[in-house]
């Protein structure tokens, strides 16, 4: 914009506290030494467990002991043992020779004998064709010679390893070896030729070097700055505050966002009606309803202010303070070594515009969009919040009306407001002692209602069968049915008379009335008759429900009858397979049962875990204002256990009061460290319900229905919860027939989660396997699963001495390295260059920090002063005025040039100045007329704008305003 002092003077209608914060470098205190001092002992802990378990001095035992000293105990027996030599072990340095096992050889260690202890200068002269062809022929005259190789224990043992390597097969062995001894030394005479330097790691090795590195590995500040730990951070660093403005300048017409043509004579009613996106559940299904008959959408932060103040809180790389007095974001830079207060204020400068400029030009292009605008002729409004605009053509020719979007210009100034000292410490793992939320859900149990127990086939048992048999008299040698017969034989047979017989067995045939029954038992009933019987020869197939038995008469007296009837009872059997046909049925049937009774389990347990991802996704998060406090005061508690635990307990009010006195406690800032610092501190998983009493997680992988139904069992009382378990193995996994994914969800390693399609967006972290919390915001989650906590305490104005001797404390940071020299940038004043004659220490820094930081302040605390020797002297638009509040005092002041990041002598002054075009809800219809050449509008003399009637209750408008053309 050409020209700002037209709006000279313009009362700023909002404005934003911002801050950045510079860490220092350079001072390393007690506290920071002792926790570098830590992981420095941590490396060399491991150096030194590396180093014992891989170097073995030579230690050798000269004993001398008789036959009469080995019955002694073994306190004589260390009387004959003699040490001839014990030194400590001498750590190797420099190169030591060694062959790499990729060209371990007979070859490549024939050739290190002769290169010896040190390197050769030139490798290209030892390492020619013409000597690893010698050395070729050297190696196959050594192998096949056994004296040759008795005398070279390596080389023998080598050969020995490959030879055993194939098993008995000489030949084989040779062959394989000789193959490789050619392609090696053929490979080293190349690089002999080509690259010699690459001959030397293979052929030597520096212990001490790769032990060097490995502490390196350990602890990369070990090589870091002049010395160990030089380049460390300081207890203090410097928190500059800015203070953002808008003003409200002006507004114009901006593009076309719709079209009107009037018939003469004709009237059209304009109905617009706003709405506003709320990104709830429930807002949404109304925006659905309303969007029908809306005509404009607008973007919740229509106010650019607002907008950067959200931005602002939302941030997680900002630390903040919840005091109402002093609420501002800030942003931390990156540390410097510079004590210079000008040249960190310039860079703070720099970096502030660029962060404000990026986020209001991002805010604003996002308002911009944000606009949907249409309309629709109607002739009667029902809409309860709406405008309504009435064009009416009078004249006789077709009129065009043009609708036109009022736009905003929002100017935007930032002004240097002050710097303070500040004292930095780190909390580690702040977040392990906060709780998290645990969503209480009770699950519906299955509905097993109509679900019945099936009845059991009952078990076929053994059945009887009752039939008479009719036995005939059938006489073999006789027809005499007047005697006793006796196993066929007579049974009284007198002196002179012979033995009668008869017909003793009779064959029976039987057959069941069902089939898979085999005939078991036979009982015979004579009925009364003067007989004996039993039952020989009985034949049955399993399973053919029919039979074969044969009825004997043991004893028969016939008393002249030709027959005797008799009553048989069979015992019929059911077979194997009948009873295993009757098994089958009943588990078929109870197997049927249980599908169903897990099948519903099932489906009860998978609507149970939709609808708590669904209602967990959607818990609103707690106040952001309580969050913070509640992670303020939880770095307060380890902070006041450190500074406190050498104070008895009557003089911890003292100390408090002292405390406060010189530190304003109440504007403690925090930085969260990003979790990529120590990743995993506290992996998690989602776990979808416990049963009571197994806090640790009734369902594993792969039981997840499993643990859902055992909670339903009879005295058990389900309480299902969802939350973030401390160990990602006990999250519950639902089998993978029930997810869908677009791959890679079945990849080991990922840190997935589940999500429905009525579930809101995960959480940030989600992702990573974060440890969440339901009700926490981003800003929570990052804390808990940050691997430290960065808080800072500002020091209050003019209490900088008493701060920096309370920091010496022996208890706090203590003195250490306050002595040490202070290395200047190049930028640094003189004050702060070492000279020959005076070395500048880092406590001289210091104090020129305090000086420079009270000369700020107190220039902060001094009216602005008018410059009558200048009249374009911002001065003289702010004389009167303390800097901080002369800007609300006395309005806008255009800043020449836009940026001015040093200025000189002006330490709360106005360093940055843009403006923001943005939209509004207001509509005017503008009368406009096409040149027929041109095709170019041309506006003409009528302008139509629009009046507005909202009557939320009755839905009827008071007021409106018609536009004649």
């Amino acid at each position: 914009m050409a020209d700002w002092s037209q709006y000279k003077g313009t009362l700023p209608y909002a404005s934003e506290l911002f801050g950045m914060y510079q860490p220092l470098i350079g001072w390393r205190s007690k506290r920071t030494k002792g926790r570098f001092d830590g992981a420095k002992n941590h490396a060399f802990a491991g150096i030194a467990d590396k180093l014992l378990t891989t170097v073995r001095p030579k230690v050798s035992l000269d004993i001398h002991v008789n036959a009469a000293a080995r019955e002694h105990t073994a306190e004589r027996l260390l009387d004959h043992i003699k040490l001839p030599a014990l030194r400590p072990l001498r750590v190797a340095g420099g190169p030591q020779p060694f062959v790499s096992p990729k060209i371990d050889t007979v070859v490549a260690r024939l050739l290190s004998m002769k290169i010896g202890a040190k390197p050769p200068e030139d490798w290209g002269h030892v390492v020619r064709f013409e000597a690893m062809e010698n050395l070729l022929q050297e190696a196959k005259e050594v192998v096949l010679d056994r004296e040759k190789l008795a005398e070279l224990p390596e080389i023998d043992a080598y050969v020995s390893q490959q030879l055993a390597a194939f098993k008995g097969d000489p030949q084989t062995a040779l062959e394989s070896m000789f193959e490789r001894e050619s392609t090696i030394s053929g490979f080293l005479a190349f690089l002999g030729q080509n690259h010699p330097g690459t001959l030397t790691s293979m052929f030597f090795k520096d212990s001490l070097t790769a032990l060097l590195g490995t502490m390196q590995l350990q602890d990369p500040l070990l090589t870091f700055g002049h010395n160990a730990y030089d380049a460390v951070l300081s207890p203090i660093g410097v928190v500059h505050l800015y203070r953002q403005y808008f003003f409200e300048f002006d507004s114009f017409l901006g593009p076309s966002t719709g079209h009107i043509w009037l018939s003469p004579g004709g009237t059209v009613e304009l109905i617009e009606v706003n709405t506003r996106k709320v990104y709830t559940e429930r807002t949404m299904e109304s925006l659905t309803e309303t969007v029908q008959k809306s005509e404009t959408e607008v973007t919740r932060q229509d106010e650019l202010a607002d907008a950067v103040k959200d931005e602002n809180r939302s941030n997680i790389k900002f630390g903040f303070t919840n005091v109402a007095t002093y609420s501002s974001p800030v942003f931390q830079d990156t540390a410097t070594a510079s004590f210079s207060l000008d040249n960190e204020k310039k860079s703070t400068r720099e970096t502030t515009h660029k962060y404000m400029r990026q986020q209001s030009e991002k805010l604003s292009s996002e308002i911009k969009r944000s606009f949907k605008t249409t309309f629709k002729t109607s002739t009667e409004v029902t809409d309860t919040s709406s405008k309504r605009y009435v064009l009416q053509n009078k004249t006789n020719k077709l009129v065009n009306y043009e609708l036109r979007r009022k736009m905003r210009k929002v100017g935007v100034q930032v002004q240097d407001i002050g710097v303070q000292l500040c004292w930095q410490t780190f909390v580690d793992d702040a977040g392990r002692t906060l709780g998290v939320g645990r969503l209480v859900h009770m699950a519906e149990p299955p509905e097993l209602g109509d679900l019945q127990q099936p009845d059991a086939v009952p078990m076929p048992g053994v059945l009887t069968e009752q039939i008479n048999i009719n036995i005939p008299f059938v006489g073999l040698d006789t027809d005499d049915t007047d005697n006793a017969y006796t196993d066929g034989s007579e049974t009284e047979v007198g002196f002179l008379d012979s033995t009668e017989h008869i017909q003793p067995s009779f064959r029976q045939k039987a057959t069941f009335k069902q089939a898979n029954y085999t005939l078991r038992d036979v009982s015979l009933d004579p009925q009364g008759a003067d007989a004996k019987l039993s039952v020989r020869d009985k034949q049955s197939a399993d399973g053919s429900s029919s039979g074969e038995f044969t009825v004997h008469l043991d004893y028969v007296h016939w008393h002249d009858q030709s027959s005797i009837n008799i009553a048989a009872t069979l015992v019929w059997e059911p077979s194997q397979a009948l009873k295993d046909s009757v098994d089958a049925e009943n588990k078929k049937r109870v197997s049927l049962y249980s599908a169903e009774k897990a099948r519903r389990t099932r489906e009860a347990f998978y609507k149970a875990a939709r609808e708590r991802i669904k209602l967990a996704s959607r818990i609103e998060p707690r106040k952001a204002e309580d969050l913070r406090e509640e992670e303020r005061t939880v770095v307060y508690r380890t902070l006041v256990k450190q500074l406190m635990s050498v104070a008895p307990d009557q003089s911890r009010h003292v100390v408090s009061e002292l405390i406060r006195s010189i530190f304003d406690v109440d504007k403690m800032l925090y930085f969260v460290a990003p979790e990529w610092w120590q990743p995993r501190r506290h992996p998690s998983g989602q776990v979808l319900g416990d049963a009571e009493g197994d806090d640790n997680g009734a369902q594993r992988a792969g039981a997840a229905s499993n643990a859902f139904s055992s909670a339903f069992l009879p005295g058990k009382r389900f309480i299902p919860h969802l939350t973030m378990t401390p160990n990602v193995k006990h999250a519950t996994v639902l089998p993978a027939n029930n997810l869908v994914d677009w791959g890679g969800g079945r990849e080991k390693g990922r840190d997935n989660y589940y999500i429905t399609e009525e579930s809101a967006p995960a959480k940030l972290g989600s992702s990573l396997g974060w440890l969440l919390q339901l009700d926490g915001d981003d800003l929570r989650n990052a804390f808990l699963n940050s691997p430290w906590v960065k808080a800072v305490i500002p020091i209050r104005p003019g209490k900088e001495k008493a701060a920096i001797n309370w920091l010496q404390q022996a208890n706090v940071e203590g003195s250490d390295g306050l002595n040490a020299n202070y290395v200047a940038e190049p930028d640094d004043p003189d004050e702060l260059k070492s000279t020959p004659d005076h070395q500048v220490t880092i406590s001289e820094a210091l104090d020129h920090l305090i000086k420079r930081i009270g000369e700020a302040q107190q220039k902060a605390r001094t009216p602005v002063m008018p410059n009558p020797m200048d009249p374009a002297d911002p001065r003289n638009h702010f004389a009167g005025s303390v800097p901080a509040e002369a800007v609300f005092e006395h309005g806008f002041y255009p800043l020449k040039g836009g940026v001015h990041f040093d200025q000189d002598g002006a330490e709360q002054a106005i360093f940055s100045q843009w403006m923001e075009i943005l939209p509004t809800d207001q509509i005017v219809a503008l009368q406009v007329e096409y040149d027929p050449k041109t095709l170019q509008i041309k506006v003409t003399d009528g302008v139509a704008s629009a009046g507005t009637d909202t009557d939320a209750d009755t839905g009827e408008h008071d007021h409106d305003h018609d536009h004649d053309a």
